[in-house]
């Protein structure tokens, strides 16, 4: 799955022509979407997945891809089966589309990706516009979501990235009733973070008769992952902020009876031959030069 999240990435040669239209699509539809935000009751709820799984990356730290085009996979059709009134949209984890999302309303946010720590401050691996790694310490991503926006009004954020509880902690100050993340010292296979997540949306979203509160599906999810063999040592490691809450609340409750929408654009075609990607991790600057010279 990481070779296919690469080459869907990486895009095929393209004329200046081609690249124009597409880029004119691209912000039609930018606009569109943002159209249907601004317009939206208060029954409509926005999903936004914002994955970061940098190309290139400096090999100080070990940053494996994340399978993001699974996970999206599995997550669009869990809410497509359940999730009615729900807007769902996909982007990668850039500084101006997390801006974004926050200042255009979301009201959930899960954003898989990887948390590393240097010299004990914790850090959000995003990427550049390009695709690189790119490292949000705690002091940037606190400016970042509060720069120019008067309130927040995500109710959800999940961090879906190890080492991640002082970030979550970041959305919490800034006023969001719920955020899921990893411990400060923990770490969680890919394999395990999307069961997780798949499990706890489940029943967060599930139709009235069925739902749950956040801590409900938080724990329930815990329960799966720990009845898993191959999973229950990390079930701790997930954690529910703030710590000292109930979080019995229902979230998105009452919400519109339409069908579930997924905006998310498609990624870019290619028409590269399949590679092992494996034997030669491009997602690491020294080989990234070897490779482009």
């Amino acid at each position: 799955m990481a070779n296919q999240d690469l080459l869907a990435r990486t895009g095929r040669s393209r004329t200046a022509l081609e690249e124009g239209i597409e880029e004119k699509e691209e912000n039609e539809k930018i606009k569109s979407n943002s159209d249907l935000v601004n317009n939206q009751s208060s029954d409509i709820i926005l999903f936004t997945y914002l994955y970061s799984s940098p190309l290139v990356c400096n090999s100080i730290f070990d940053l494996r891809p994340i399978h993001f085009i699974e996970e999206k996979d599995m997550l669009t059709q869990e809410l497509t089966r359940i999730a009615n009134g729900v807007v769902f949209n996909s982007m990668p984890a850039t500084n101006k589309n997390l801006k974004r999302i926050v200042d255009e309303g979301c009201r959930c946010l899960h954003l898989p990706g990887h948390g590393v720590k240097i010299e004990e401050e914790s850090c959000l691996v995003l990427e550049h516009e390009e695709g690189s790694a790119n490292l949000l310490t705690s002091e940037q991503l606190n400016t970042l979501i509060h720069a120019g926006n008067s309130s927040m009004k995500l109710d959800l954020v999940f961090l879906s990235a190890c080492k991640s509880s002082a970030l979550g902690e970041i959305f919490v100050r800034a006023g969001v009733k719920h955020v899921v993340t990893v411990t400060h010292d923990g770490e969680v296979q890919d394999s395990v973070a999307r069961k997780f997540a798949c499990e706890f949306y489940h029943w967060l979203f599930a139709p009235q008769a069925n739902k749950k509160t956040v801590r409900e599906s938080f724990d329930i999810a815990i329960q799966r992952i720990a009845t898993d063999m191959d999973f229950r040592t990390q079930s701790s490691r997930f954690q529910l902020l703030p710590e000292n809450e109930k979080h019995d609340d229902y979230l998105f409750y009452n919400r519109v009876k339409c069908d579930f929408v997924d905006l998310s654009p498609p990624l870019a075609p290619s028409n590269m031959e399949q590679f092992q990607w494996d034997m030669l991790d491009c997602r690491f600057t020294e080989c990234q030069r070897v490779v482009s010279h």
